[in-house]
């Protein structure tokens, strides 16, 4: 085979065959309707056929926790906090979207606490705090801080029992557990009584502190100090959590999962409608006027430029291509 086309494919100049090759695709893709170039219904399928791919592999599975259990342990090593990994510039950018002064929309807001799990967490806030203030009163009400307001006669009732003797000592004892423990039956029942009354009145005054628009600095705050303590954690720490969290049970839920939809033959058209969706405005416009409207088209060129002539040149420059063009030229 004569080498010279080998040769000149390999050129490193600008401008050379490979070079002007690389400029060709490149505009060939800027000139090409975006509603061609993303094609849904192709990349739906290649999204689905890669899903199934990846969810009958058990080697793909393994090789993407064996990367969790390097990230854990990478984070375990590190002796510092997540802040101190993140770049500061980054930590700004995060800190500054936090204190924004977003309100969320009260009626979404409601719409999502109000689910069972969360009102029976309430609930059970709601239960500890009240039976707390009952054990306060599960003590011998003559000895409880409480018989103060029962007046002369309390106080007396109270002073006697504790000087006194022998059968009215017992008596009284008698006397006063019984009504100790009527009164804790009588808070434990009034306690899940109001408990489960003022349920939704919580939650209803939950939604108002969370989407009062007046309280939109004490809210930005909140979402900020949340922030500031994601990145006051130490790394080890979150490492720590992400090996408690599961990796291998959170992988197998999901593949499963995956793998119910997947079965299914709408899951192509599932992927192609949302894909439509969020590029059917432009589609019948070329890429290039696309990337105009954003500013991008010179940068476009110069990455797409750079990145398909490295691909190139690593294909022209591989033993199987030389044989393929000899072949080719035989």
């Amino acid at each position: 085979m004569d080498h010279l086309p080998l040769e000149k494919l390999r050129s490193m100049e600008s401008g050379g065959p490979l070079d002007r090759l690389a400029r060709l695709v490149v505009d060939e893709d800027l000139a090409t309707p975006v509603g061609r170039l993303i094609d849904s219904r192709f990349i739906a399928g290649v999204v689905r056929t890669g899903l199934r791919a990846w969810i009958d592999s058990d080697a793909a599975e393994g090789w993407i926790l064996s990367r969790v259990k390097e990230l854990e342990a990478w984070l375990a090593e590190r002796d510092a906090s997540v802040g101190e990994l993140v770049p500061q510039e980054i930590q700004d950018a995060c800190l500054e979207l936090a204190s924004r002064r977003y309100t969320p929309n009260r009626g979404l807001t409601l719409f999502l606490l109000d689910r069972e799990p969360i009102r029976l967490l309430l609930r059970n806030l709601l239960m500890d705090e009240l039976l707390a203030f009952g054990r306060k009163m599960r003590a011998p009400v003559v000895e409880n801080p409480l018989t103060k307001g029962l007046g002369s006669l309390g106080r007396a009732a109270k002073e006697r029992a504790r000087t006194s003797g022998g059968a009215f000592a017992a008596l009284a004892g008698d006397v006063v557990g019984a009504v100790s423990s009527e009164l804790e039956r009588q808070l434990d029942r009034k306690a899940a009584e109001f408990a489960d009354a003022a349920l939704s009145r919580v939650l209803q005054r939950l939604a108002d502190l969370l989407c009062d628009p007046a309280r939109a600095a004490e809210q930005a705050a909140l979402r900020r100090a949340l922030v500031e303590g994601i990145f006051d954690l130490e790394a080890s720490e979150v490492g720590e959590e992400l090996s408690r969290s599961e990796p291998e049970v959170a992988s197998e839920i999901i593949r499963r999962g995956l793998a119910t939809w997947l079965k299914r033959d709408e899951s192509a058209d599932h992927l192609a409608e949302m894909l439509e969706a969020i590029f059917k405005p432009d589609a019948h416009l070329p890429l290039r006027d696309v990337l105009d409207l954003l500013g991008l088209v010179d940068s476009y060129v110069e990455l797409a430029h750079h990145t398909i002539l490295r691909r190139l040149r690593s294909l022209v420059d591989s033993p199987a291509f030389e044989i393929w063009l000899s072949d080719l030229l035989a």
